[in-house]
Formats: C-alpha cells, sequence, structure tokens
C-alpha cells in the first residue's frame, strides 16, 4: 500500500488546543491568560476571608455541600453578608474559569510538545486530549456556578447536588491538566540545562 493511500485511511493525529498558533504566540496566550487567572484567583481568595468571616464555611464547602440540609446549613451560618460575599465570589468566577481554562489548555498542547521532542511518546500522547478537556472543565465550572447562584437564592432542593456533580469533573480534570502542564514545565527546564 502506498504512503498516499495509507495517509488517507489513517485519521490525522489529535491537535491540542492552539497548536496552529506559532510558539511564541501560545507562549504570549500562556503568559496573560496566566496572569489574569492568578489575579482572579488572588481576588477569589481574599473574598473566601470574607466569606469565613461571616461565620460559615468558604466557598469550596459550599461547592460541594451535595444536599439540601447542608446547604441551608451553609447558608444560615453566613447569613446575609455571607451571602453576598459569595454571590460575588461566584460572580467573579466566570471570568477566572475562562482564564484558567485557557491557561491549562495551552500548556497541555506546549507541555505535550516539550514531552514529544523528549522521547516521551505515551505521555505527548495525552495532552492534546488532555488539553481539550480543559474547555469541559470550564463548562463543568460553569454548570457548578449557575447551581450556586440558585442555592444562595434559597432554591435548594436539587440545585445543591448539580453544583456537587459539576464540581466534581471539574476538580478531576483541572487538576489533572495543571499536573501536566506542572510536569511539562519540569521537563522543559531539564532539557533547557
Amino acid at each position: 500500500m502506498s504512503d498516499e493511500r495509507r495517509a488517507k485511511r489513517e485519521p490525522a493525529p489529535l491537535r491540542g488546543p492552539f497548536s496552529t498558533r506559532s510558539a511564541a504566540t501560545r507562549r504570549r496566550i500562556l503568559w496573560i491568560s496566566g496572569a489574569l487567572a492568578l489575579a482572579v484567583w488572588i481576588f477569589l481568595a481574599i473574598q473566601d476571608s470574607q466569606i469565613k468571616d461571616s461565620g460559615g464555611p468558604g466557598i469550596i464547602a459550599f461547592e460541594v455541600a451535595g444536599t439540601e440540609d447542608e446547604a441551608e446549613e451553609i447558608l444560615e451560618e453566613w447569613g446575609a453578608p455571607g451571602r453576598d460575599d459569595a454571590r460575588v465570589s461566584v460572580l467573579v468566577d466566570f471570568p477566572y474559569l475562562i482564564a484558567y481554562a485557557v491557561f491549562l489548555a495551552v500548556g497541555c498542547t506546549i507541555a505535550s510538545e516539550r514531552f514529544a521532542r523528549r522521547g516521551m511518546t505515551r505521555l505527548a500522547g495525552i495532552g492534546p486530549l488532555l488539553g481539550w478537556s480543559m474547555l469541559a472543565a470550564a463548562a463543568f465550572d460553569a454548570i457548578e456556578n449557575v447551581a450556586m447562584l440558585r442555592v444562595i437564592e434559597s432554591h435548594t432542593a436539587t440545585w445543591p447536588a448539580v453544583a456537587l456533580y459539576a464540581a466534581t469533573p471539574k476538580f478531576a480534570l483541572a487538576g489533572l491538566g495543571l499536573a501536566y502542564v506542572i510536569a511539562g514545565a519540569i521537563i522543559g527546564r531539564r532539557s533547557a540545562q
């Protein structure tokens, strides 16, 4: 079978997000989205301490409350000021989820290329899929945010479970993406030395 025929039969390998951009453009996107994500994360950390100052737990405990009773208990502990702070936190999380998803998506693409250059083909092979899965993490995060806003407005019957079921894959996917990006950065440093 000729190479041309084989090329037509074999599907093209999956390419990571932003893989069609130049290396310089990808680095620029990485730095800008990373700086934005960090800035918003700092704001969210400060906001979380304000939420805790209201007498209840932080926003992560609220994300994974999961049940009507647990959500109502947190809302009661927070009171009106804590609810207001939580609402701000959830609304600000929308731009944050875009920033971290872009950062991790392009980071996975860059890491995949670094693994490929080092001959680590198995690790390189999962990078594109992992990069695209950061968009799924952001989608789960958005669903979680909508659910939390509903709970803050006292719709506690089903929305706490929706928030939990969206938060679980979000944390898993984003955690895997972050670990992959960190591993790629370490490999990149070692190859530069």
